[in-house]
């Protein structure tokens, strides 16, 4: 799946969805942006009700029951983080934990992937490893390790 998106009249983001195995998915974005942006991406929200949150490095886990939502970012520079945001943002519960990623981006072509899991068998949010570079559907910059505009991937 792929989608152009313009969140403001000068930034372009391209999103390419590719299926990574059951409740799991890899989310590749192509971000141009002529200003600095600060730039978080979230992954599935599950309720805080005991909620069990880890956020460490490049990557964030909330689980709740049987129910387990992770994001990591592939090229490993965003920082993972936990959030808990205002009532009434979800339509399944009043309050949620959501995990998430934060990075700041200078001007300029940036690529940016993520790891993005949700399942309801209470603790398939755990790291498994994915060998992201060999999906099928992969943009060859990133695959490649380089961006269009630049050499070396930045995000």
């Amino acid at each position: 799946m792929h989608a152009r998106w313009l969140p403001w009249p000068d930034v372009t983001v391209d999103t390419r969805l590719l299926p990574a195995g059951a409740g799991r998915h890899v989310r590749v974005h192509r971000l141009v942006t002529p200003g600095p942006l600060h730039a978080v991406e979230g992954g599935f929200a599950v309720p805080p009700d005991g909620a069990g949150t880890d956020a460490e490095g490049s990557g964030a886990r909330a689980a709740c029951g049987e129910l387990t939502g992770s994001i990591g970012d592939l090229p490993g520079v965003r920082v993972g983080e936990v959030l808990r945001p205002d009532p009434n943002g979800h339509l399944l519960w009043p309050r949620t934990a959501l995990p998430m990623l934060r990075g700041a981006l200078a001007p300029g072509t940036h690529w940016l992937a993520a790891d993005v899991r949700a399942t309801a068998d209470g603790g398939g949010g755990r790291p498994v490893r994915l060998d992201w570079r060999a999906l099928p559907g992969l943009p060859g910059a990133l695959r490649d390790g380089r961006a269009p505009d630049r050499p070396g991937p930045s995000v």
